[in-house]
């Protein structure tokens, strides 16, 4: 194996683009996993406060908003195949 093997394989996974699709992939699942945790708190909690409210509304949509942001900032720095 030598020099130019490894460069072909590194341009492989650069263009496959394999790190970034396993952080935005996990950076759903665990964002997926405190919405999910966020609403079961605030469905379980006896007395629904302005406060508890205030938090779930403010708290989800920025949370989407963020992770959207990731996925167009990924889909926006990808290999230009056209010339």
């Amino acid at each position: 194996m030598n020099k130019q093997f490894w460069l072909d394989f590194a341009e492989i996974l650069d263009a496959i683009r394999l790190a970034p699709r396993f952080i935005l992939i996990c950076s759903y699942y665990f964002a997926f996993m405190y919405i999910t945790k966020l609403t079961n708190y605030y469905l379980a909690s006896p007395d629904k406060t302005t406060t508890l409210t205030a938090f779930v509304s403010i708290t989800i949509p920025a949370i989407t908003g963020i992770i959207s942001m990731l996925t167009k900032a990924y889909f926006d720095s990808g290999r230009k195949w056209d010339k």
